[in-house]
C-alpha cells in the first residue's frame, strides 16, 4: 500500500499489514533500468559513428583546401606576376569557402561531442549506481534514472549529425586563361553550378542500347568554356514526356526517371544515362 524500501523488522512495525514485495522486484526492476540502459549505449555507438564521419569530411575539405590552393600557386607562378593578383583573390574564396564548410563541420562536432559526453555521464550513473547501490538507493533512485536516460536519449537527433558539407570544393581553370588573365579561374560552389548553362541536346547524339540512354550535356559559366565540375555535385533528373515541370515549383523528384552521370574524354561534357523503357 506504499512505495517505500523497508527492512523486515519494518514490516510488523511501522508497515504492518501493508502489501510488499520481496527480493524478485528489486531485480525486476534492475532487469528494466540494465534494458533501458541499451538505448543509450545504441545511441553512444550511434553519435561516435556519426563524429568519425564529420572528422573525416573534415580532413577531407582541408585537403581539398590545400590542393586548390597548390593549384592555384603553381598556375600563378607560370604566368608570373600578372597573375599575382588574382591568386591572392582565388586563395581567399577557397579559404572563405573552406572556412565556411569547416565552421558547419565543427559546430556539427561539437553538437555531437556534448550529447556523447552527455550519453556517457548517463550510462557511467547508472551503472556506478547498479553495481554499488544496495536495493534501496537503486528503487529509491530508479524513477530519476529512467527520466534521466529517457531524457539524453531523446534530446540525441541524429539528423543533427548528418554531412550536410557533401558538396566537393574544385578549381575551374580557364581554356582561353592567356586572353584572361584578369579572372584566371573558378572556385566552384554550389551557386557557380546554379549559374550554368546547360548546352543544347542534339537529339542525333542520343544513342540508346537495350533499355539504356544515354546522351551528353555540358556546362557553361557565362561566356567561359565548358566547366569541369566534381561529380559529386551533378543531380541530373530526366521527367517521361507529359509531366509539367516548366516552373521549378512543379518539379517533383519521384515523378523522375533514375539516372547515373559519367564523365567523358571532353572536359566539361558529361554523359546521363538512364532507362525510362
Amino acid at each position: 500500500t506504499c512505495e517505500d524500501v523497508v527492512c523486515r523488522s519494518c514490516i510488523a512495525a511501522d508497515h504492518k499489514g501493508h502489501d510488499y514485495s520481496g527480493a524478485d522486484y528489486y531485480r525486476r526492476r534492475c532487469q528494466k533500468l540494465e534494458f533501458d540502459l541499451n538505448s543509450v549505449c545504441e545511441k553512444i555507438t550511434a553519435v561516435i559513428n556519426a563524429l568519425a564521419a564529420l572528422t573525416n569530411r573534415e580532413n577531407e575539405i582541408k585537403e581539398q583546401g590545400e590542393a586548390i590552393k597548390e593549384e592555384i600557386h603553381v598556375m600563378v607562378e607560370e604566368l608570373v606576376d600578372v597573375l599575382k593578383q588574382s591568386e591572392r583573390q582565388l586563395t581567399r574564396e577557397v579559404d572563405t569557402i573552406i572556412d565556411s564548410k569547416l565552421k558547419v563541420l565543427l559546430e556539427q562536432k561539437k553538437s555531437a561531442e556534448t550529447r556523447l559526453s552527455q550519453l556517457k555521464n548517463c550510462k557511467e550513473f547508472v551503472e556506478q549506481s547498479l553495481q554499488t547501490g544496495n536495493p534501496q538507493q537503486v528503487l529509491m533512485a530508479e524513477k530519476q534514472m529512467t527520466e534521466h536516460m529517457i531524457h539524453v536519449t531523446n534530446e540525441v537527433n541524429m539528423e543533427d549529425f548528418e554531412l550536410t558539407e557533401k558538396t566537393d570544393v574544385k578549381l575551374t581553370k580557364d581554356g582561353n586563361i592567356v586572353d584572361t588573365l584578369h579572372h584566371i579561374g573558378i572556385v566552384f560552389t554550389p551557386t557557380t553550378l546554379q549559374q550554368c548553362k546547360i548546352e543544347k541536346i542534339d537529339p542525333q547524339q542520343l544513342t540508346i542500347k537495350k533499355e539504356m540512354v544515354s546522351f551528353p550535356i555540358s556546362l557553361k559559366y557565362h561566356d567561359a568554356s565548358f566547366l569541369v565540375v566534381p561529380l559529386s555535385s551533378i543531380n541530373c533528373h530526366v521527367f517521361p514526356a507529359g509531366i509539367p515541370v516548366n516552373t521549378p515549383d512543379n518539379l517533383q523528384v519521384d515523378d523522375s526517371i533514375t539516372t547515373t552521370i559519367t564523365t567523358t574524354a571532353h572536359p566539361g561534357v558529361y554523359m546521363i544515362h538512364c532507362s525510362p523503357l
